[in-house]
């Protein structure tokens, strides 16, 4: 394991400076072929970097990562590097279930222009927590993008705290999105976050204004990040200026509108991709076992739409 240089330290406490705030787990738009929808995809990353976005997350768990074949995820990585041009950073979502797979699509993600990249641990198996820890060693052994570690509480491959400690010490490794538990995210953030050098990222958006208080800065959304990226950043701006009164109606109102419209569909995934369609962003195709949004589940989301007009419109 190689010991970071100063270059190493001076651009990683640049790239974290340039992710913090809002990055955005895109969602994948599809044509009627289950391909990339690349005007699609266009207007949504536009809206996103208009609504203040400081990070583009393609093919994460909101982009249905797990579900696209390879040729449609080659094609995310190239056009989100494409249509985002140097203006943000972009943190391509690479989890796969074995070393050499996950490697595959780091080479590709750094072939499209890739900043850096994301991963879980693997999740198929039951394994341990060392081989954990040796998963994520090895691959930064190969790996020449920076990497952020995703704790996620839905798969199986949770990391222990003493691990993650030590995971955060390994060059390359700049961060941790945490999907889990405010009382892990809160240890994690007040032991292991240095701005500089590793960053806590807060990845469970019902947790955003009680994250914004305890003081973390780095933040990924899905669902609201792809819908409502302004009205997200008002209330990271907001906290900013010290307006806790505003934070909390404001964050109020966007857990409303997730409680209203996420149990409408099957899954929040289609919900999201429909209420995209109504933003005239991309079509509601979701991909298989995901089900699109059914006639008589879109007349409710129809009138949610219409409810919480000015959160949409930021």
């Amino acid at each position: 394991m190689n010991s970071r240089t100063n270059e190493d330290e001076a651009k990683t406490a640049d790239l974290l400076g340039r992710i913090q705030g809002l990055t955005v787990a895109l969602c994948t738009p599809l044509d009627e072929q289950y391909n990339l929808d690349v005007e699609g995809l266009e207007r949504l990353i536009e809206r996103v970097i208009e609504g203040g976005a400081s990070c583009l997350f393609p093919l994460g768990w909101c982009g249905e990562q797990p579900l696209l074949i390879q040729g449609v995820r080659n094609a995310v990585m190239r056009e989100t590097c494409r249509i985002a041009d140097g203006r943000v950073p972009v943190m391509v979502g690479v989890s796969e279930q074995s070393l050499p797979r996950v490697m595959e699509q780091v080479v590709m993600a750094k072939e499209a222009g890739a900043d850096l990249v994301l991963t879980t641990a693997p999740y198929s198996y039951e394994i341990s927590q060392e081989l954990i820890c040796a998963f994520f060693i090895e691959l930064m052994s190969e790996c020449d993008l920076p990497l952020v570690v995703y704790q996620n509480f839905e798969t199986s491959a949770r990391i222990d705290f003493d691990n993650l400690s030590r995971l955060s010490r390994v060059p390359g490794i700049i961060g941790v999105k945490s999907y889990v538990p405010f009382l892990d995210l809160q240890k994690s953030f007040h032991q292991l976050h240095n701005a500089e050098s590793f960053a806590v990222i807060c990845g469970d958006e019902y947790l955003y204004s009680a994250a914004l208080l305890e003081g973390i800065r780095f933040y990924t959304m899905g669902g609201p990040g792809n819908l409502c990226p302004g009205y997200c950043m008002q209330v990271y701006r907001d906290a900013l200026s010290g307006d806790w009164e505003s934070v909390k109606q404001k964050q109020r109102r966007l857990a409303d509108f997730y409680d209203a419209a996420y149990p409408s569909g099957d899954t929040a995934y289609a919900v999201v991709k429909y209420v995209l369609q109504c933003l005239g962003i991309c079509s509601a195709r979701v991909i298989s076992p995901h089900r699109t949004i059914l006639p008589e589940q879109a007349k409710t989301l129809d009138a949610i739409v219409d409810q919480f007009a000015d959160v949409l419109e930021g």
